[in-house]
């Protein structure tokens, strides 16, 4: 699905990545288990807040961590721009993104 363009770069969302988002805010938000990784929290089941605000942050976080994903994607793709190198377009699914 094409979403727009950005420096004349098509960029496209695969079903995969529809598919990764809600589950990605999901365990950012309040997962069952402890929600650590290597000792370290990575959601926010442990805020003193109401579960919508927890998902509202989940939500955030999932975008913003697909956002990074293009802003990296972007980079390589500039970068292969500037050495003549055609670029058909960034596509972001499920295990990240290929430009």
């Amino acid at each position: 699905m094409k979403v727009g363009r950005i420096l004349g770069i098509p960029i496209q969302l695969h079903i995969t990545f529809l598919l990764i988002l809600p589950l990605f805010a999901y365990f950012f938000s309040a997962p069952p288990e402890s929600g650590e990784v290597f000792g370290i929290q990575l959601s926010f089941k442990e805020l003193d807040a109401e579960l919508w605000v927890k998902y509202a942050f989940g939500t955030v976080a999932a975008v913003l961590f697909f956002v990074t994903v293009l802003i990296h994607e972007l980079a390589h793709s500039y970068l292969a721009l500037r050495y003549g190198v055609r670029i058909k377009g960034i596509t972001l699914m499920v295990f990240g993104g290929v430009s």
